[in-house]
């Protein structure tokens, strides 16, 4: 009965590891799928407000407020260049937070459909577009010079 207590005391702490690991690997899974949803929220938002030419709700998710002043001076829907006719957000991929980032910050993929036209042109595009998003505790963020996506 002791050797078999002996044996219980010396693999309890490894499975207890392996245990901790494993449900480590659970939550970060669960905060992932969360994560996903929280991003695919704001990135609909993003694109509904660019749709609409809502500039104060797009330049909302751009961290950085000189970049938003910059964004909101330069954005070609003021100057009458592109439109937008829908878009719709088709995956969003959220990266595993880096434990050696000391700004605790986590990355995404966003990939959208558009549909559009460029006003001078009057000939409807559909573009398949990916954008890179990023997660502070502050919340999700576009990343700078990602405003438009970037073609596939």
């Amino acid at each position: 009965m002791s050797t078999t207590l002996l044996i219980l005391a010396l693999l309890a702490p490894g499975c207890s590891a392996e245990r901790q690991a494993l449900r480590a690997e659970r939550q970060e899974a669960r905060t992932i799928r969360m994560e996903a949803r929280r991003l695919s929220e704001a990135a609909d938002l993003y694109w509904r407000a660019l749709r609409w030419e809502d500039l104060g709700t797009v330049a909302g998710f751009l961290e950085n407020p000189d970049h938003r002043v910059q964004w909101m001076a330069d954005d070609p829907t003021v100057r009458g260049g592109y439109r937008y006719r829908s878009a719709q957000v088709m995956r969003v991929d959220v990266a595993p937070l880096n434990p050696d980032d000391p700004a605790a910050r986590r990355e995404a993929t966003v990939m959208v459909r558009i549909e559009g036209y460029q006003v001078n042109e009057q000939v409807i595009r559909q573009q398949l577009l990916t954008q890179t998003w990023y997660r502070t505790r502050s919340g999700w963020w576009v990343e700078p010079g990602q405003e438009y996506g970037v073609a596939q």
